[in-house]
């Protein structure tokens, strides 16, 4: 069987509820989460304050047709 990856990236600062709507809506098109990471970005430009945001980025696979 041949499978096909999709990558999202989701902010933890998202409301909950936007996950699992998107996690849903994937499912009913057949995409499997496979993988989930954090990751932190650090912003170090001129008028960046430095902050850092973090996401999770989400590995998903489905059936290739």
């Amino acid at each position: 069987m041949k499978w096909e990856y999709m990558r999202r990236t989701f902010s933890i600062n998202d409301n909950p509820e936007i996950w699992v709507n998107k996690l849903n809506e994937l499912g009913d098109d057949h995409w499997e989460l496979v993988s989930a990471f954090p990751v932190e970005e650090k912003g170090i430009g001129i008028f960046d304050s430095g902050s850092e945001t973090s996401k999770v980025v989400t590995l998903f696979k489905r059936p290739k047709e």
